[in-house]
């Protein structure tokens, strides 16, 4: 799954760079941007405003 994300992570960045950056070019590069994805997880109360609308459970990325 890992090489899986590493070779759409570099496709999207090597093939969508418009602009003057520095292309992702080492594994180093490719770990920093790996390890800079956050994934979100909370639990909402039941009672909270958003919670019928919205589930009380939510996960994020």
């Amino acid at each position: 799954m890992r090489i899986i994300c590493t070779i759409i992570i570099l496709f999207l960045f090597n093939s969508l760079s418009i602009a003057a950056e520095p292309k992702i070019t080492t594994e180093e590069d490719v770990k920093r941007i790996y390890n800079s994805i956050v994934k979100i997880f909370s639990i909402v109360p039941p009672d909270a405003r958003t919670a019928i609308a919205h589930s009380v459970i939510k996960k994020g990325k």
